[in-house]
């Protein structure tokens, strides 16, 4: 119960671009050849896996844990696009954008960025789908076949991350995941995440506290926790 709110509560913080990232200076070259070992058991064997890297793409600032999650997402969401296999492609390549292009895209900084694309030959999504995909909790999945947390993750990473994403599809043409990521020079440094010191331990008390919950998991650890701090639970 633990790990499911854990995960959740992430998922919410990406979409709302709060959760805490850790950036560092990543070379997408050595990071995509890493995941490609990851993401290989979890596609079916009718999912053809094509990698396309560009060696001059310059390295980029962003959480490397989170990047990894924000293209098995993807991943993942192409494989289920294609239930009969296909093909599922991801681009590594250079651009460059001019102030035009930054405006135009609610960028901040023009100059060098890393494009990643990742398209596949699924069924595509409609209009009024791409008007949705983004926002939380939505998804065309049956139930307890996904949470519509996922792409809204990749949606708040990118975001959070000074970078921009969008997508194109067709219906029955597949789909195709654009994110733009700005490069770094060589000379930039970051900072170590500070630790934050634990606090001292919370007051015990004699109160009486009615506990409603609906998962009984959470309910039974609730309740075993409560009197340990003196309260009476009922």
């Amino acid at each position: 119960a633990a790990e499911r709110a854990a995960t959740l509560t992430a998922q919410l913080l990406a979409f709302s671009r709060k959760q805490t990232l850790h950036p560092a200076r990543v070379r997408l070259q050595d990071l995509l050849d890493d995941w490609r070992q990851l993401i290989r058991p979890l596609l079916t064997e009718d999912v053809e896996l094509e990698l396309s890297i560009d060696p001059d793409v310059g390295p980029v600032a962003v959480d490397p844990v989170y990047l990894e999650q924000a293209l098995t997402n993807l991943a993942i969401n192409a494989r289920d696009a294609m239930p009969d296999g296909g093909h599922l492609g991801v681009q590594l390549g250079a651009t460059t954008l001019g102030a035009d292009d930054c405006a135009r895209l609610g960028l901040a900084t023009p100059g060098p960025y890393a494009l990643l694309r990742v398209s596949d030959t699924g069924i595509g999504m409609d209009a009024d789908t791409l008007a949705q995909i983004f926002e939380p909790f939505f998804t065309t999945k049956a139930v307890d076949k996904g949470t519509g947390l996922g792409l809204a993750m990749v949606y708040g990473f990118v975001a959070q991350s000074a970078g921009h994403l969008d997508v194109s599809s067709t219906p029955g043409a597949g789909s195709v995941f654009s994110l733009l990521l700005p490069c770094v020079s060589q000379g930039a440094r970051w900072s170590t995440p500070q630790v934050t010191a634990m606090g001292a331990p919370p007051a015990r008390g004699d109160e009486t506290v009615l506990l409603v919950e609906d998962e009984p998991a959470v309910r039974k650890l609730t309740r075993d926790g409560l009197p340990t701090s003196g309260s009476c639970c009922w």
